[in-house]
């Protein structure tokens, strides 16, 4: 039986950013995810990226939350040195925000991380 967790499954690459900001000059902030500005690129990695089921994605909408996806990783200690909400994930020339992230078990050996698929800007 294979999980989410098997690495024979990591085979979409994705990229992983931090959102670093900076100034533009004129006392704004940096923040174009077309041209990139403002995101510095962690790493590329393979991953396992799975859409969130109707019947899961209809019980985070009664939540109000606005998970659309899980994409897991092999753990890395930079993926967990950034603040989750600083992390995009660039899959497919799409754009997916992390919400949070998990070690999984605490063992070290994945990371799961609970996205936002975005359409347009920040």
């Amino acid at each position: 039986m294979t999980t989410i967790y098997d690495t024979s499954k990591f085979n979409r690459r994705i990229k992983i950013y931090e959102y670093v900001g900076g100034s533009d000059g004129a006392g704004g902030r940096l923040d174009d995810w077309k041209t990139k500005e403002g995101y510095s690129l962690i790493f590329s990695r393979w991953a396992n990226v799975i859409p969130i089921s109707g019947k899961y994605l209809y019980e985070t909408k009664m939540a109000q939350e606005k998970i659309t996806h899980d994409i897991v990783v092999r753990f890395h200690k930079k993926i967990m040195d950034v603040s989750s909400k600083k992390l995009v994930i660039e899959y497919l020339g799409a754009r997916y925000d992390v919400d949070y992230r998990i070690d999984v078990d605490n063992q070290h050996k994945f990371i799961k991380m609970r996205c936002i698929a975005k359409h347009g800007g920040r």
